[in-house]
């Protein structure tokens, strides 16, 4: 089922005050916030929605964030055995394109051992150095949002499992639009 706009949060908050239906708003803000803080799952998963670029990531609710960045443009977490993993969204300024942010992607890394392509996105693993590295993005004319994973290799027994799940949870926000 396909969700109207209006139950997104930043939207309904947008039409009520445009609106003028004030009496709804502080309802409207809980529902906001709600989105904006992580929920731990049954399953030790933990949902983290961006309320600026509207994705949306599972990540093991095991991992300690970093402090959250001031522009509020997404989310860092690790573990003690050097897992880190970010998503991060930036409005498209420069007008980058699948191809030319896949191309810098490959750049950075010194092996790619699997790649993949679509419309809007883009996927890259392999390795840097003695570090798995893995990068998800989606590319719209307004924003890109982008899911960074990184573990060393050998650990690829404990992590590869996590990360596959943490990628396929990743969706994107308002691509079309800067935010």
């Amino acid at each position: 089922m396909k969700r109207n706009s209006l139950f997104r949060p930043c939207s309904l908050l947008l039409s009520l005050k445009q609106s003028g239906n004030l009496l709804l708003l502080p309802l409207a803000f809980v529902l906001f916030l709600s989105h904006a803080v992580p929920s731990a799952g049954s399953d030790g998963y933990t949902k983290y929605c961006n309320p600026r670029f509207g994705f949306c990531v599972e990540y093991p609710a095991s991992l300690t964030k970093d402090p959250p960045p001031a522009n509020n443009d997404g989310i860092s977490l690790r573990d003690r055995d050097a897992f880190t993993m970010s998503a991060s969204g930036i409005n498209n300024v420069l007008d980058d394109t699948v191809e030319s942010l896949m191309s810098a992607g490959i750049e950075n890394m010194d092996r790619v051992t699997y790649k993949s392509k679509g419309r809007d996105w883009f996927v890259l693993s392999g390795f840097d150095g003695t570090k798995v590295r893995y990068e998800k993005t989606w590319v719209g004319k307004g924003s890109i949002n982008t899911l960074f994973i990184e573990y060393q290799a050998d650990q690829k027994s404990k992590y590869d499992e996590i990360a596959a799940r943490v990628s396929r949870s990743f969706k994107p926000g308002r691509l079309n639009t800067g935010n």
